[in-house]
């Protein structure tokens, strides 16, 4: 009992794994004519439709995220950045920089709901003025359910480099692909030893790449161009997004694609003729370009805003 328990929360992990499962099932512990193997022929193939549904589309270009609450409107060079970094096995660092305010740290949601369908789970390392080394490996230590009690003190010389082949080790281990996602970069100072930490545990990664094996990626939200560089032997391995503050043009984009996937309804209950709709994107971006333009000096920054009025024209249309 204690093994199928176990075998059956692994395989809760994907569609892949529960259809391996069923399918096991169906060809050995269960016969044919057991009363259950009418119903596990009956869930395999909800899974294979879902499946199915699941990877004929291109989840690189959704725009409206989980659940069709979170809005992510273009980045259209991101969106190619990450289906190469998801795609490659020799691209270890992602770097996301650009000015303050115009979405860098944005980038985590679609990486966050890539990940459910890419097989990762984003780890998320918050970063301040204060941090040190030490604080991120604690950290990592809990979040990757790892033991610090094998590593040197904070004395040793050695402290950063076992500290990172020890997350390494815990990364790789974990049976859920991790992306350690640092965020907030550009809080650090560039003298700061979590750069000395970062770069041993890129230079770790890059030595231990493997075809047996999926390695743990980095992902640098917030970098500054005046950052510490990454290790010279990693200058191949390391792909880079500008973020920049979406227009008047990238809200028209979203909502063409939005409006296309989820029709909206007239008061009446009645869906928008295919005809209608330019004209209802024009009214659209309009109020919201609006929206935003009033509550400028609220405090939040323009990007949050225009999420903000994006997403309420999401829920109603819901």
């Amino acid at each position: 009992m204690s093994n199928a328990r176990t075998l059956v929360s692994a395989a809760r992990r994907s569609f892949e794994l529960q259809i391996a499962v069923i399918t096991a099932l169906q060809g050995t512990v269960i016969g044919s004519q057991d009363p259950e193997a009418h119903q596990l022929a009956e869930f395999r193939g909800k899974l294979q439709r879902e499946l199915h549904v699941r990877d004929s589309e291109d989840h690189f270009r959704s725009c409206a995220l989980n659940g069709g609450h979170t809005a992510f409107i273009d980045r259209q060079d991101l969106r190619r950045t990450l289906q190469q970094f998801v795609d490659s096995t020799d691209k270890i660092v992602l770097i996301v920089d650009g000015e303050q305010d115009t979405g860098r740290s944005y980038t985590y949601e679609l990486i966050r709901y890539l990940g459910q369908f890419k097989g990762f789970r984003p780890v998320v390392v918050p970063l301040g003025v204060a941090t040190t080394a030490e604080n991120v490996l604690q950290l990592l230590s809990r979040l990757l359910r790892a033991d610090l009690n094998g590593i040197p003190g904070r004395h040793s010389d050695s402290f950063l480099l076992a500290g990172a082949v020890d997350v390494f080790n815990r990364a790789v281990a974990c049976s859920e692909r991790p992306w350690l996602v640092f965020d907030d970069c550009d809080k650090l100072d560039q003298n700061s030893d979590v750069w000395d930490f970062i770069g041993n545990l890129a230079e770790v990664i890059y030595q231990n790449v493997s075809p047996y094996y999926v390695i743990p990626r980095l992902v640098l939200l917030g970098y500054q161009g005046d950052g510490r560089s990454m290790p010279y032997p990693l200058r191949h391995s390391v792909l880079h997004d500008k973020a920049r503050e979406a227009e008047r043009a990238d809200v028209r984009a979203f909502f063409n694609q939005h409006f296309t996937v989820a029709v909206p309804r007239r008061e009446s209950g009645e869906p928008y003729a295919e005809a209608d709709i330019p004209g209802l994107v024009d009214v659209t971006v309009e109020e919201v370009m609006r929206a935003v333009r009033r509550k400028a000096g609220n405090g939040e920054s323009y990007m949050r805003r225009l999420c903000t009025a994006v997403e309420a024209v999401i829920h109603v249309d819901q």
